[in-house]
């Protein structure tokens, strides 16, 4: 399916761009189209959730605004890598202040929504595991992301690695665009300022889902065994936990899709132009499905929820009659 996806992208790209193509010599035409029109619709999916979020009236409550504050991030970074569209039709090389503001824009939001997610797993596992509900901490959640988004995606600009990179706009992974000059200072910045701090804080995110669902596997076997509630609590327990639980596939969506990008720039850096060229399309694809997978799996969060508030009134309705 990769395969007939990429020839019919190849075909399209002949079709829209007169006299060849101006995306960089690092990438493709093929890869700017795939990751231009990935995060285009990844952007209409987050929209569209969050609208929904906000339309329900579920944005008055904490679990849906962490989800939501994630869900914007996604719009703006969504947003910002859609815009790479117009490096079809003009240089990208020669517009380098457009690129560079896209680039900005995209990195800060990227950052964003790394750091949302890493609070809604601090939120979850604190509910779950220590019967914390810290809902007075939101305005840290908040101020906090905002505020190390900014401070990090201005780092670049000290040592002006922003750029294009590769068929889109990002930190500069080499010189003139070309892998034959590789940038080494850019390359160092992708990974210490992304892919090393993602890959850690979403493998973190993803462990600690996982003592999660271990803590509260033994606390339910525990709960049908004394057939007791989860203390004098236990209704309200179980009502945030159906709300909380959702949560838990963001950071390990967001960390799949995170690998494929990691391993591209690797092979951009160690092989050069002689890397699998499948890698850049690949890496476009997954780039543009961290929107995606933030806006569906809200819908669905939301959905669930609300079949479930649906089947509590009918369950209650059945009881007083």
């Amino acid at each position: 399916c990769f395969w007939s996806a990429q020839m019919a992208t190849d075909l399209i790209v002949a079709a829209i761009i007169p006299n060849g193509t101006n995306a960089s010599c690092e990438g493709s035409s093929t890869s700017l189209i795939i990751f231009s029109s990935i995060n285009g619709v990844a952007a209409l999916i987050c929209l569209v959730a969050a609208i929904l979020v906000c339309a329900l009236g579920l944005h008055k409550k904490t679990v849906y605004r962490l989800a939501l504050y994630q869900d914007l991030a996604s719009v703006s970074l969504s947003s910002a890598c859609t815009l790479g569209f117009i490096f079809l039709y003009i240089p990208i090389t020669s517009n380098r202040p457009l690129c560079v503001l896209i680039a900005f824009v995209g990195f800060y939001s990227q950052w964003a929504k790394l750091l949302f997610n890493w609070w809604i797993t601090f939120h979850l596992v604190s509910f779950v595991v220590c019967l914390k509900n810290w809902k007075a901490l939101e305005a840290l959640y908040v101020v906090s992301t905002l505020f190390l988004s900014a401070v990090i995606a201005i780092v670049p600009f000290t040592t002006d690695t922003y750029g294009p990179a590769g068929s889109w706009c990002w930190i500069v992974s080499s010189h003139n665009n070309c892998p034959s000059t590789p940038n080494k200072d850019g390359v160092i910045e992708q990974f210490v300022l992304w892919y090393g701090p993602s890959t850690i804080i979403l493998s973190l995110s993803s462990s600690a889902m996982l003592v999660m669902l271990a803590v509260l596997t033994v606390r339910v076997r525990s709960q049908r065994k004394t057939r007791r509630g989860f203390g004098s609590n236990g209704s309200q327990y179980r009502k945030a936990l159906n709300q909380l639980l959702p949560l838990a596939a963001y950071p390990i969506v967001f960390l799949i899709l995170v690998i494929p990008p990691f391993i591209n720039r690797v092979s951009v850096f160690s092989m050069g132009a002689s890397q699998p060229s499948f890698l850049p399309k690949l890496s476009a694809a997954s780039t543009g499905g961290w929107g995606i997978a933030a806006g569906v799996t809200l819908i669905i969060h939301v959905t669930v929820a609300r079949v479930m508030a649906r089947k509590r009134i009918h369950v209650r309705f059945y009881r007083c009659t």
